[in-house]
Parts: structure tokens; C-alpha cells; sequence
């Protein structure tokens, strides 16, 4: 069960993740990933439930549900560092 697992990751880690979890998948493991934005497991989920404001709209294969979101079309490399200057960071 992952929450969110590419929440804060750059792409091409989001990409090598969704790698591990194809694989994982290939193995027999059921995998339950909560998103937002389903970045580089777009043609991989088999199943989706939907939440619109806290209510199941959609449960059942994501053909059915062509339209969700794969992401906001996030840059392959992280912002040069003075782009980042004054942003608040978390250590993780």
C-alpha cells in the first residue's frame, strides 16, 4: 500500500519506481497506490477507483474511466537551484 509514492520525486525517479512496481506486478504482488496524478502508471493500472469530494464516482477498469490525470507535464530535471531559492524545503 503506497501513498502517493511520486509525490516530491523528480521524473526519471518517478520513472525508475514505476519500473520497480511493473515489475513487483509481474511477480504476483497487488499493489494499492493512492494519487493524485497518475504520472508513469498510466497504462498500468488495472483498476481505478475514483473519489470526487470524498464520494466513489468510478470503480472498475480505467478504460472506463479514460480521463484521469496523468499529470501536469512536470520538466525531466529538477529546477536550476536559483529557481528554487526562497522556497520553503522539508527535509524528507
Amino acid at each position: 500500500m503506497l501513498d502517493e509514492p511520486f509525490s516530491g520525486v523528480d521524473v526519471p525517479t518517478q520513472r525508475l519506481i514505476a519500473d520497480l512496481f511493473r515489475d513487483l506486478s509481474a511477480r504476483g504482488t497487488t499493489l494499492l497506490v493512492v494519487l493524485h496524478e497518475t504520472g508513469p502508471l498510466t497504462d498500468d493500472i488495472s483498476r481505478a477507483v475514483v473519489l470526487d469530494h470524498g464520494r466513489m464516482v468510478h470503480d472498475g477498469p480505467v478504460s472506463e474511466r479514460p480521463h484521469l490525470d496523468p499529470g501536469h507535464g512536470h520538466p525531466e530535471d529538477a529546477a536550476p537551484l536559483d529557481e528554487c531559492l526562497g522556497q520553503e524545503i522539508h527535509p524528507a
